[in-house]
């Protein structure tokens, strides 16, 4: 069975109508010079017609005020469909907030959507015959790395990271990094957006560093490379000798 797939044709339309006929909720992000932020929304209605989604104006998580949304601005967006998660990229073509009671944004539809099983979500450990060297920077990726280490275990939405050193990391929850992942043998190693989530202090003295993975629906590169990092997955959950064809 295949990790991931894309919606095409019709296929759009439909998942927008039922989105929108539940008020699904669903994820927004945004990039913000070197940071992603994530907020929160709902789908409201769908013209099908003019290929437009209407969504409500995203909110943070604690309710503050939201970053300003522009016409013609890309944003990423996720939401879950049953056992499924349905990401894509849109780009804003109106919005609504003054004399609306409830404000909206205008997202013109997508040609596509992506869809990932929910096992892809799931974090599998690095098999036991693999080492796979880590390098992260702080917002964007420069000359030199400030940390690096070794790759525990991966899913679509993170990884955890054993950092070289015993010397947690100054890192405020959320901060913007940059994490190069060769998990593709022979291919280029792939460079996540990623947001700090956790430096924990393991029993044996080593650090570990828990990032999770933003921002990848913003472009279609970072899709691309949501299903390099899904199909790794389901891979690795398979066992050695495991691979998946490039178009799942």
């Amino acid at each position: 069975m295949s990790v991931s797939g894309v919606l095409i044709g019709e296929a759009p339309v439909r998942v927008f109508h039922w989105a929108a006929s539940r008020n699904e909720a669903l994820s927004v992000s945004l990039r913000r010079g070197t940071e992603v932020v994530l907020l929160r929304s709902t789908f409201l209605d769908v013209d099908a017609k003019h290929g437009l989604l209407r969504i409500a104006h995203p909110l943070t998580a604690d309710d503050s005020a939201p970053p300003e949304i522009v016409p013609g601005e890309r944003i990423g967006i996720a939401f879950r469909r049953g056992h499924k998660k349905c990401v894509f990229t849109g780009t804003v073509a109106a919005l609504q907030r003054a004399n609306a009671e409830l404000p909206y944004v205008i997202v013109a539809m997508p040609d596509e959507v992506d869809e990932f099983q929910r096992r892809a979500y799931q974090r599998v450990v690095v098999p036991g015959d693999r080492v796979i060297a880590v390098r992260v920077w702080r917002g964007s990726a420069g000359d030199r790395a400030f940390l690096t280490g070794a790759l525990h275990d991966l899913s679509a939405g993170g990884v955890q990271i054993y950092l070289d050193g015993r010397e947690p990391p100054r890192l405020r929850p959320g901060a913007g990094l940059i994490v190069e992942l060769p998990i593709r043998p022979g291919e280029p190693p792939l460079r996540v957006r990623a947001a700090h989530r956790h430096t924990t202090a393991m029993k044996d003295g080593r650090v570990a560093l828990g990032v999770q993975f933003v921002g990848l629906e913003l472009e279609p590169e970072g899709i691309r490379t949501l299903r390099a990092i899904a199909r790794t997955v389901c891979e690795w959950r398979r066992g050695p000798g495991s691979t998946l064809p490039q178009n799942d």
